[in-house]
């Protein structure tokens, strides 16, 4: 009536009474979600620098706080107050992972023409991450011809089987090896493994080093003949022992038979050396009667002896410590390193075989480019907030540096393998033998001359 007469009318309070149901207002939020979240951007990479980019931030609905303000909001008697913004919570950008790493691999190989997987061309890598056991790998179960980078089998076979300290020339053996990649030295240290087993200790010592890395679980590889010395006569040849595992037979890259790994069993060999070397397990679990610490922690010691001035090293900042071992023939090169970089260690093994060298569009000095740049893309991954932007250009652009040893096998110091070999700049000692076994005056490197050494 009041209103009909336009007389003023007291309001009235009408209680709330109302019930939620929860399930279907979660049930929309999680669809607006779902339509509207915005998703960080994945990591790029930068095909200039060799760079890993972090993708975007994002942001997604934040459903249980906005469950809780929208159920305080219906049930709030004032109009006004039934309004909200719906909370939201960032996403950090993406850092780039370990699929990240092998697609930029892939693309870079793609662009320099290198056919990774092609008949005539084959590529495999292998990237261990030593800290968390992440890994990557790339035709990483394909068979290469080893080269001289089974040396690395061989230094874990004779530390396995020596039963006392090595002598001076024993020392001065494994380093010329190693180092130097010495095929009489390397001979010699598979032939005393074998001297205990009786008829031909070559044989026995080739078939020990082979069962070696079989047991330690790297059981496609294998050293059945001597390495080559010369052309002077047969080597004698060494049953395979069996092995759980074959290869992968979808690729072949001409292999030799009787020295022979995959880039996956040579991470496994160096990852086990580390572990050993660092935390007391990896070959010291599977020998634990047989190969010491502080047997390991040597074997580091002389793979960092190595200074090639190439691939893994060349693929990291001066000052980076890398122990490897380098090895390449006519047709395959290939490099097994463990790096110790700032964010963490980590294995990188890679092999490169081209067949027919000398009609195809692959150079031999594009191969050993093409690691070099390989090597230094998974720096910059393991180190995306200091990554090395621009590429080490060889002290030797045709080829590798000059071993260096001392004169004196009683100078070689496997608890310190730069001792007697190196002044503080990183330059033989003028006791030093440079180039060993020539003994050159010291060129630089190789720049005043050029040569592949």
């Amino acid at each position: 009536m009041n209103h009909m007469l336009e007389q003023d009318e007291a309001a009235v309070e009408v209680p709330l009474d109302a019930t939620l149901q929860e399930g279907e207002l979660r049930a929309a939020l999680e669809d607006i979600s779902a339509r509207y979240d915005a998703l960080p951007g994945g990591a790029n990479f930068d095909l200039t620098t060799l760079t890993f980019l972090g993708g975007t931030g994002g942001a997604r609905l934040d459903v249980d706080a906005s469950l809780a303000l929208i159920r305080e909001a219906l049930f709030n008697p004032s109009p006004e107050a039934r309004v909200i913004e719906l909370p939201t919570i960032a996403i950090e950008a993406e850092a780039a992972g370990i699929d990240d790493l092998r697609r930029a691999i892939l693309e870079y190989m793609a662009v320099q023409g290198f056919l990774h997987d092609g008949a005539t061309t084959i590529g495999s890598m292998y990237v261990l991450d030593l800290k968390t056991g992440e890994e990557m790998s790339i035709l990483g179960d394909v068979a290469h011809s080893a080269v001289s980078t089974i040396k690395v089998g061989v230094l874990i076979n004779y530390f396995r089987y020596q039963t006392a300290t090595p002598d001076p020339d024993s020392q001065f053996l494994l380093a010329a090896a190693v180092i130097c990649s010495s095929n009489p030295a390397a001979n010699f240290l598979m032939q005393v493994t074998g001297q205990a087993g009786g008829g031909q200790a070559m044989v026995n010592g080739l078939r020990n080093a082979t069962q070696t890395m079989i047991d330690l679980g790297a059981s496609n590889s294998v050293i059945l003949s001597p390495l080559w010395v010369g052309p002077d006569g047969s080597y004698p040849i060494a049953g395979r022992p069996e092995s759980p595992t074959q290869p992968n037979t979808s690729y072949n890259t001409q292999y030799d038979p009787l020295n022979m790994t995959t880039a996956e069993d040579m991470g496994t060999m160096l990852g086990m050396i580390y572990q050993c070397a660092y935390t007391g397990g990896g070959l010291r679990a599977v020998f634990p009667d047989q190969i010491t610490q502080n047997e390991c922690q040597q074997m580091v010691e002389t793979l960092t002896g190595t200074r090639f001035f190439r691939f893994a090293e060349l693929g990291a900042p001066p000052g980076t410590l890398v122990a490897h071992k380098v090895g390449y023939g006519n047709e395959t090169v290939g490099d097994a390193a463990i790096v110790f970089s700032p964010s963490t260690d980590y294995v990188f093994v890679v092999y490169i075989w081209e067949d027919d060298l000398d009609n195809d569009n692959i150079t031999e000095l594009d191969k050993w480019n093409l690691i070099d740049e390989l090597a230094r893309i998974a720096y910059n991954y393991f180190n995306p907030t200091a990554p090395m932007t621009t590429a080490r250009p060889p002290v030797n652009p045709l080829g590798g540096a000059g071993c260096v040893l001392p004169n004196v096998s009683t100078e070689i110091n496997l608890n310190d393998i730069d001792q007697n070999r190196f002044d503080d700049l990183g330059n033989p000692v003028p006791t030093a033998c440079y180039d060993w076994p020539l003994c050159r005056p010291f060129d630089n490197w190789g720049q005043t001359t050029g040569t592949l050494p």
